[in-house]
């Protein structure tokens, strides 16, 4: 083969190359509008695939002197049963506090019937009308502990009415659905900062993926009094479609 013969070829490839590449990342070149409006959908298709279902959450609870002591150090286990969009109850099961055995009545947030978690179901993100109260930027793919996500992130145009703030969200990059949020929210039962916050999403069944993990840390002010606070909440032993009645959430 002559050298021309071997530059025209070797052009050819280049070119064919150049051509491949181009179409391999569609998702990367996807706007922000776009990638939201993939996740919002794939988010609507995963609540409509279950009817209802039931969980164990293990929450971890970690309070601190703004010096840094340890002031208490409580472990709950929960059931937890959920309907969509946003019906939710939580029933004690057992716990500790500082390692010694303690009953519903010891802890602060189950003795005035609230829960500690965030509410996943009717996520504020993907309600209707959410394009107009948060901003979304699309900075491409980015890997986080070996895998590779499409990120999404957010920041709410109205901070006094919504309680997510300003964070990013994790997404498959070939489905958008999505894997993990984290960012900045205000717990409005109490009078606190902007909190930091994760949440991790496992898959359940082939078409169902549900929270794994939550983490929310910040400090907390209440009263005259200042705490740093860390909770993590693991949910395991998932089930699924159980037909649970309206009147369990009463």
């Amino acid at each position: 083969m002559s050298s021309r013969s071997i530059l025209a070829l070797s052009v050819l490839c280049l070119a064919a190359a150049i051509i491949l590449w181009s179409m391999a990342e569609p998702l990367q070149a996807a706007d922000a509008s776009t990638l939201f409006q993939c996740a919002r959908q794939q988010w609507q298709r995963n609540q409509a695939a279950y009817s209802d279902y039931q969980c164990t959450m293990t929450s971890d609870r970690k309070v601190w002197h703004l010096n840094g002591e340890l002031e208490r150090h409580n472990v709950l286990v929960k059931r937890v049963y959920f309907k969509p969009p946003n019906m939710r109850r939580e029933v004690f099961i057992s716990g500790t506090m500082n390692d010694e055995p303690a009953q519903k009545k010891d802890f602060i947030f189950e003795r005035l019937g609230l829960d500690n978690s965030l509410s996943v179901g009717d996520l504020e993100l993907f309600r209707i009308g959410a394009e107009q109260q948060f901003a979304y930027e699309a900075p491409g793919i980015k890997t986080r502990a070996g895998e590779q996500f499409e990120v999404l992130k957010f920041r709410s145009l109205q901070p006094k009415k919504t309680e997510l703030q300003q964070g990013r969200l994790f997404l498959d990059p070939d489905t958008c659905m999505l894997r993990r949020i984290e960012g900045e929210v205000i717990n409005r039962l109490v009078q606190t900062n902007r909190m930091k916050f994760s949440m991790d999403f496992s898959q359940v069944r082939p078409d169902v993926w549900l929270p794994s993990q939550m983490t929310i840390e910040g400090v907390v002010k209440m009263v005259l009094m200042k705490r740093k606070t860390f909770t993590r909440n693991v949910f395991s032993d998932y089930r699924l479609d159980l037909g649970l009645s309206d009147e369990l959430f009463d």
